[in-house]
């Protein structure tokens, strides 16, 4: 019974660290799958950033190209209904049509930061019956003119530019979205290898305290064991001894 029981005890020795080198193992092997893991992630979050500044983007390109199609708007009305009528006809003294029809224009034109004298000038000038302007009168008007022509101009290039622009951030946007989709299986992927990992982890340290408990037990039966037989000996040895 003792050699059965000191041979047991070997064995759940053994099999104590054979579990405890097989869970250092896997511990090993769980901050592999954790350190991949969180380089995953990291890429997964670098894609998602990527996505959602394409789309920010997009959106601010869209309110730019809506201020610029308005801005044309305004401008074109601007020299059409106000500016080019006030040139041709001019204006009399007393004639409030004239006069609100200058202060019309020149609201819509202060939004377009114009060089602040020949804004300044603009009223008067247009206010004026075409045939008693001066040189003065016409520099102003000219200048104003050009410099208007000249914002429609910018509008419409940055308008026909829009177009192709438009069409290559939508094609970023689809790549950067395939990539954000394949960074996402591959998060999911390895969160999955990892809680896996982390399982098998568990059930190793399971298994290592259930050798240790064994273990104990098996030690126990042993000490036990021998006070048995410490006890028969010196049972013996008395009867042997006799009265």
């Amino acid at each position: 019974e003792a050699k059965r029981t000191s041979e047991a005890k070997e064995t759940a020795a053994s099999v104590v660290e054979r579990s405890q080198a097989d869970l250092e193992e896997q511990k090993s092997e769980v901050c592999k799958k954790k350190y991949n893991l969180a380089e995953i992630a990291a890429a997964f979050k670098a894609a998602r950033n990527t996505v959602n500044e394409i789309k920010i983007g997009q959106e601010d390109a869209e309110r730019d190209v809506k201020k610029k199609a308005g801005d044309r708007d305004q401008l074109e009305s601007a020299l059409t209904d106000y500016f080019r009528p006030l040139v041709v006809e001019g204006s009399t003294s007393g004639d409030t049509m004239g006069e609100e029809k200058v202060d019309n224009l020149v609201r819509i034109l202060k939004r377009f930061s114009l060089d602040e004298s020949m804004m300044s000038a603009l009223p008067t000038a247009l206010l004026k019956e075409p045939s008693t302007r001066g040189p003065f009168d016409t520099m102003v008007l000219t200048q104003l003119e050009a410099e208007v022509n000249k914002r429609i101009t910018e509008c419409d290039a940055a308008l026909a530019e829009a177009g192709p622009a438009k069409k290559e951030r939508a094609a970023n946007l689809e790549k950067a979205e395939a990539d954000f989709a394949e960074a996402k299986a591959k998060q999911l992927a390895s969160a999955g290898v990892f809680q896996e990992a982390r399982a098998e982890e568990d059930r190793r340290q399971q298994a290592l305290q259930e050798a240790k408990n064994e273990a104990t037990k098996i030690g126990k039966e042993g000490k036990r064991l021998q006070a048995e037989t410490l006890k028969c000996q010196r049972a013996l040895s008395n009867f042997q001894e006799g009265p």
